[in-house]
């Protein structure tokens, strides 16, 4: 009986090791070779720590399409929501250090801070706003917040304007506003800034020398991915996104040489080098299910549930718990993702923000060091992903072959034209450019371009091209025009928001 568990176990050890050398040592790059056109993924940095050492660290493909600066394992990419374990970490850092509790109310940090009710103004705590649970539904609010002008005060503001959708504490609502106002506790308690105490106690202990915590300087820094997408149908270049509004939600950029030291911690009980960086008691508080999003099996990968914990999604894959996150920015997608059972940690960071190969390639590493048989994540993703663009790209052949169509307008332009205001948001207002075209001029983002569709329908070309291209449809009462419903893609947001006349 004991020899037959003991080939047994063998034997698994012996697959394991092959599906990792197979596919991680022999295939990584081919597969690369293959999908990353297919996904039209101009480049990509991966890394992948085993038992404390580096087994791959490389980049594949260029910086920016049509040029020939190769990605290397120092390229800098926007790590967007990955931020957000950082910032999870060191406010347990804060609560072991004695000077926070993670269970304390905001409003003993930050006095003027509301939520919509009086209730949940009083209630929330720090944990609330790291783990998704003040109510809000997945991106509810984040047009407001996203590449904008406000201010990280008036991010805040604009964030207790919103209203629930689900009870306080009842619901998982990604919340990137959440984020950013439990990161403006921070200062409160050391005096520093978010990205100050970021760079002290995490990054530079870290040696992680390249990582800047801000977007700012991302465009002038040596080195760095050009950020792309599919706009229009036709991969594009993107300009850089400023984020800063909502750093401790999203603004690190980061390399996978760095990345890893990041991981190489959070693999050795908060160690690096031999130095303990972060207390075990604030990891601990960093790898707890404190809101269960799903408890579903998945049809696709070998997963039964999974919960939100400080930056952390956790999840079990094939028998093991795996702790991970994606970050997603104006032309990036990237995972980290690591696994204490197997010693096993990675870094996925690609340069365009329409592809789901980063996803794909995540699952396939975790099924070739845990002795899973092969399955082509990417091949099952890129259909879908070419199913959603062909889609988005049928939707938008129709509405431009309708401009073409000069169909007659409800009303006069000059109709159109005026102040409008929404609750939330702010305002707006349309004029009449001298090309005979309506332009909308959005209090806190770029001019967007209106053209006619017919009646009271016009076609919404925003000035950002991550916000999209989208019908906008106007309200008259009579001759008189009294609204408009403004939608934006929905990567940044999913519902639209309804402008009225001032």
């Amino acid at each position: 009986m004991k020899k037959l568990l003991l080939f047994t176990l063998l034997g698994l050890f012996s697959l394991s090791l092959k599906a990792q050398n197979v596919f991680v040592k022999d295939s990584l790059a081919v597969y690369l070779a293959k999908y990353m056109p297919q996904f039209e993924v101009p480049g990509m940095a991966v890394a992948i720590i085993k038992n404390g050492k580096i087994e791959v660290m490389k980049g594949f493909g260029v910086k920016e399409i049509n040029k020939p600066e190769p990605v290397d394992e120092n390229t800098l990419f926007m790590v967007a929501s990955n931020t957000k374990a950082f910032t999870g970490t060191l406010l347990a850092m804060l609560e072991a250090d004695k000077k926070l509790s993670l269970d304390d109310h905001v409003i003993k940090y930050l006095p003027t801070f509301k939520l919509y009710d009086q209730y949940s103004t009083k209630e929330v705590n720090i944990r609330d706003l790291l783990t998704h649970r003040v109510g809000l539904k997945t991106f509810q609010g984040d047009f407001c917040y996203w590449n904008s002008n406000l201010s990280r005060s008036e991010v805040m503001e604009v964030f207790g304007k919103h209203k629930p959708v689900y009870p306080f504490r009842a619901g998982y609502g990604y919340c990137n506003a959440g984020f950013l106002t439990a990161g403006q506790i921070i200062p409160t308690v050391t005096g520093k800034s978010w990205e100050e105490t970021l760079q002290d106690r995490l990054l530079t202990p870290l040696k992680m020398t390249r990582t800047l915590p801000l977007s700012l300087n991302f465009g002038i820094t040596p080195n760095h991915a050009t950020p792309h997408t599919i706009y229009d149908g036709q991969l594009s270049t993107l300009p850089i996104p400023m984020i800063d509004n909502l750093a401790p939600a999203g603004s690190i950029c980061s390399s996978v040489k760095d990345m890893t030291n990041w991981l190489i911690m959070q693999l050795d009980s908060g160690k690096f080098e031999g130095k303990q960086i972060v207390p075990y008691s604030a990891l601990a508080q960093t790898r707890k299910g404190y809101n269960l999003i799903s408890s579903s099996k998945s049809r696709l990968l070998p997963r039964n549930f999974t919960a939100y914990s400080l930056g952390w999604l956790i999840q079990d894959h094939a028998g093991r718990q795996i702790f991970q996150h994606s970050g997603g920015a104006d032309g990036f997608v990237t995972h980290t993702c690591f696994v204490p059972e197997e010693g096993l940690g990675m870094v996925i960071l690609s340069n365009t923000d329409t592809n789901s190969l980063y996803d794909a390639l995540m699952y396939q590493i975790l099924d070739a060091y845990m002795g899973q048989g092969y399955k082509d994540y990417a091949k099952i993703f890129l259909k879908n992903d070419q199913t959603e663009q062909q889609q988005d790209a049928n939707r938008l052949i129709k509405l431009h072959q309708k401009v073409k169509q000069q169909n007659p307008t409800g009303l006069p332009l000059m109709a159109y034209t005026g102040k409008f205001t929404n609750e939330i948001y702010g305002d707006a207002e349309i004029k009449l450019g001298e090309d005979g075209k309506l332009k909308l001029y959005l209090a806190h983002h770029p001019m967007s371009v209106l053209d006619v569709l017919g009646g009271h329908s016009f076609l919404c070309t925003h000035g950002y091209k991550t916000l999209g291209i989208h019908e906008l449809n106007f309200v008259a009462d009579g001759e008189n025009v009294t609204s408009f419903h403004l939608t934006v893609n929905d990567f940044v947001e999913y519902d639209g928001y309804d402008f009225v006349r001032k």
